[in-house]
């Protein structure tokens, strides 16, 4: 098999995300080059779910679950798709679009996420600022 690394993708499950990296594994992919994936809605649209399944799968590994133990990454909805941003007015759209983005983003952060994949740039900053205050301990 090619040396390729894969971004196992399941439905929010902490069952399906595990038996998905057994079966990875039983093809041939080496546990260090698969990144769990359990799909992420956005902050208001089931993210608690997806916060909760993170978390689980977190846990998991720190208890000992070689299956499970496995960077995660989370790639938050667009937020420019979300309803409220949509219908939002124009002058506020962009702000809001940014907010959605960094309250999921950071959350999906705090549930286990070493990876954060957003698409705005305000967001990046906003991140950025936010992971160094929590790395100084100066509050954000």
């Amino acid at each position: 098999m090619p040396n390729h690394s894969i971004i196992a993708q399941s439905p929010i499950d902490i069952n399906l995300a595990k038996q998905l990296n057994i079966l990875l594994k039983e093809i041939g992919v080496q546990k260090d080059h698969i990144v769990i994936d359990p799909y992420t809605g956005a902050l208001g649209y089931g993210f608690e779910y997806s916060y909760s399944a993170m978390e689980r799968i977190r846990f998991s590994a720190l208890k000992g679950d070689a299956d499970l133990a496995m960077p995660m990454i989370c790639a938050p909805a667009d937020s420019l798709t979300i309803k409220e941003v949509r219908e939002a007015d124009a002058k506020t759209r962009d702000a809001m679009a940014v907010e959605w983005e960094f309250a999921t983003s950071l959350a999906a952060a705090v549930a286990g996420s070493e990876i954060v994949c957003v698409r705005h740039p305000g967001t990046v900053k906003r991140l950025k600022a936010a992971f160094a205050a929590l790395k100084n301990r100066t509050g954000a």
